[in-house]
């Protein structure tokens, strides 16, 4: 009876949400949001202040001239996620973002994971943008409100909060608030607006940095770096000169200033929030994504340009790069433009930090795993006001309190989360067999067929001559995907990276591999193995436009969902502590140990070159298995190496983040498990819809086909 119980517990964290038909009739928010408005909100919410700074820090210390390289290299991995977000957008275009596809992917418990990481995201995103206008403002004004701030008013335990109040940030972020609470429209209006100031600031740069800009600075060598020490005379200080040149600091300064780079394009996810609100999802949402990235590397690109051709890279000033590059040209009032630009940034950027942050909470709550009264929508202006006003008080109580530059990392572990998801996801569902075929078969059968022939009627056809499991891994038997081919894949992919996906797919206890309802008695236990988890039950269904996930009655048994005297349970020859988790593994190593790597440590080369190996050899088997024909609005390229290398990139980086930052992390994930396993598991949608309905026998046939 324990084992039943823990198969039951193992269902409810693992099970899927339904999906609404993708028109998305019945949706209570305001569908006013044309691509315009998304791609200017994608926009927005990438290019913040660190377009004005992050600039100068990479190109003095990290790439010099090569800083142009970088942002490149840091465009095309950003492109990998959000060609997976562009996908699942058209998808599955819903408010949550990658909350709602891992909901209706890899099931309820790393969706919350996903949703709450999401929502410390974004609200420490907001509450440190905040902090940054106001010290902006207060700097351009001469540092008055510090000063006058300081003399008066102090907070105790400086350790842990801030030297002094910020009312300033305090009043921007419930200014905004109320903002977004007035209307959709209304605040996508502000943020036009503010983009717009900010991209003819940032075209003003550019061209300015093209005018006045030298390419000797791109090709500078030991003699002009001392010629630069002796005209300073001991008044400023110089960066290194590396090698000199275009490429000063080598291949490896271009990859570490990539890095970097890469947390520059976080923002354009924002616009996956938008599916409810806007007009024609499925087409938007791709396009804004896609074009936003564009646009921003675009900005990026001759923003780095320009401010290595006016200076040498070794004399930029990190804290303040472009108005010291413009001192530097003798256009010093020019700083005027990128101090107004900095603010409109920040605005810009602090919208599109609160804007996603409700969209989220009013999700989970509405799938009943945040408090239902979070899903409240405003009757007139149809915006979610309890998650806006919320979110808001507590993203300004954050600003008010606390200095945030310790929690910046906190922030991008959500979001390299939700990247990694919607990256596994992706490539799971493309390799799962289409329900639409399974149906036309059925209408040209007359729709009818007896209980006790149910099961074998719908079996997979396999290839003549093919010998078994292992050979079907390696030899593409169908056209189509198979539910053999699709469980296949989804244990491959697990492997690739995603932990739970392979527990829940190879342990039987639900997940994107079960229906909504299982009966327990066909579940292998938990110790099974990838070879089991091919072998047992079929496949999740893919989900596509307009397409509902399906429910089975208790008591009967799906024909999809049945035991195939074809395809025995047969166990693995792996246990559990040897199914590796491949790229997290090779990412550790990369990111932790990369001096080990580079020198030649024979032990590290011998088992980064094993896992590489590995990796390389299951995307090769996830390739041989028969792609999902269904139409798409969009499409991600090239599977599964994209989405593979999408996982990748973001698990090193996630490897990259301190200890103290997991730890934080942790402390934020033990509060959100207290109300999920206090209030969420109990009171979510599917929960509450555990035992639907007997039906009669012709509707079971439709319900319970995936």
């Amino acid at each position: 009876m324990p084992l039943l119980e823990l198969r039951e517990v193992g269902r409810r964290l693992v099970r899927r949400r339904p999906l609404a038909k993708a028109d998305g009739e019945g949706g209570r928010l305001s569908r006013c949001l044309s691509t315009l408005d998304l791609v200017v909100l994608g926009v927005g919410s990438t290019l913040g202040a660190g377009v004005y700074v992050l600039a100068g820090e990479v190109a003095r210390d990290k790439a010099g001239p090569a800083i142009v390289l970088c942002f490149l290299v840091a465009a095309l991995s950003s492109v990998l996620s959000g060609l997976c977000y562009a996908e699942f957008g058209a998808r599955v275009p819903g408010s949550g973002s990658a909350y709602l596809y891992s909901y209706v992917t890899v099931g309820q418990l790393l969706a919350f994971i996903t949703g709450w990481s999401l929502i410390l995201s974004y609200i420490i995103g907001a509450a440190s943008v905040a902090r940054a206008w106001s010290a902006t403002f207060d700097g351009l004004i001469g540092g008055h409100i510090t000063r006058g701030l300081s003399a008066r008013i102090s907070l105790p335990a400086p350790n842990v909060l801030a030297a002094h109040p910020d009312f300033l940030a305090l009043g921007l972020v419930l200014l905004l608030t109320v903002l977004l609470a007035a209307g959709v429209r209304e605040s996508a209006l502000v943020t036009t607006l503010f983009t717009v100031l900010n991209l003819l600031a940032l075209a003003f740069v550019i061209v300015s940095g093209f005018v006045k800009g030298d390419l000797r600075n791109w090709r500078l060598a030991e003699g002009d770096y001392a010629l630069a020490e002796s005209r300073l005379n001991g008044t400023g200080s110089l960066g290194a000169l590396g090698s000199g040149g275009f490429v000063p600091f080598g291949m490896d300064g271009i990859l570490r200033g990539a890095a970097t780079c890469f947390f520059a394009f976080i923002g354009f996810d924002s616009i996956a929030t938008a599916g409810e609100e806007a007009r024609s999802p499925q087409r938007s949402i791709p396009l804004g994504i896609v074009l936003s990235l564009l646009i921003c590397f675009l900005v990026y690109f001759g923003i780095s340009a320009s401010l290595t051709l006016m200076m040498p890279y070794f004399l930029i000033q990190p804290e303040s790069p472009l108005p010291e590059a413009f001192v530097h040209v003798g256009w010093a009032p020019a700083r005027y433009a990128v101090a107004a630009g900095t603010l409109c940034a920040l605005s810009s950027s602090l919208l599109g930090s609160m804007f996603p942050t409700p969209r989220v909470i009013y999700a989970m709550a509405e799938d009943g795993l945040l408090f239902r009264g979070l899903a409240q929508v405003h009757a007139r202006r149809r915006t979610p006001t309890l998650a806006t006003a919320a979110s808001g008080v507590v993203a300004a109580c954050m600003a008010f309190l606390f200095e945030l530059s310790d929690l910046v990392d906190l922030s991008s572990i959500g979001t390299l989360l939700s990247y990694m998801l919607v990256a596994f996801s992706v490539l799971v569902l493309r390799y799962q067999p289409d329900r639409d075929r399974d149906r036309d078969r059925d209408a040209g059968s007359g729709g009818e067929e007896k209980p006790g022939a149910e099961a074998a009627s719908v079996q997979p056809v396999r290839r003549a001559g093919s010998s078994g499991p292992l050979r079907g891994l390696c030899v593409a038997g169908a056209a189509a995907p198979t539910e053999w081919s699709g469980r296949a894949v989804y244990a491959c992919a697990a492997l690739l990276g995603e932990p739970r996906g392979f527990w829940g797919c190879c342990g039987g206890a639900g997940g994107p591999a079960q229906p909504l309802w299982v009966d327990p008695s066909p579940l292998p236990s938990l110790s099974g193995g990838l070879l089991g988890c091919l072998s047992h039950q079929p496949s999740a269904c893919s989900i596509g436009p307009g397409e509902q996930a399906r429910t089975p009655t208790p008591g009967s048994q799906s024909p999809l969902c049945s035991s195939s005297p074809l395809r025995p349970r047969t166990r693995s020859l792996l246990s559990p502590p040897l199914q590796v988790l491949l790229l997290i593994v090779l990412c550790l190593l990369l990111a932790r140990w990369p001096g080990r790597l580079l020198s030649g440590d024979p032990g590290f080369l011998a088992g980064a070159s094993l896992l590489l190996l590995l990796t390389v050899g299951v995307a090769l088997l996830i390739w041989r298995q028969p792609q999902n024909p269904a139409p798409l609005p969009f499409k991600v390229p090239g599977l599964p190496l994209l989405p593979a290398l999408s996982i990748g990139m973001n698990v090193y980086l996630m490897m990259q983040m301190s200890p103290a930052t997991w730890a934080r992390f942790a402390v934020w994930m033990l509060l959100g498990f207290a109300i999920y396993f206090g209030y969420g598991i109990w009171h979510s949608l599917e929960e509450q819809d555990r035992q639907p309905p007997a039906s009669s026998t012709q509707s079971l046939h439709e319900d319970t086909r995936c």
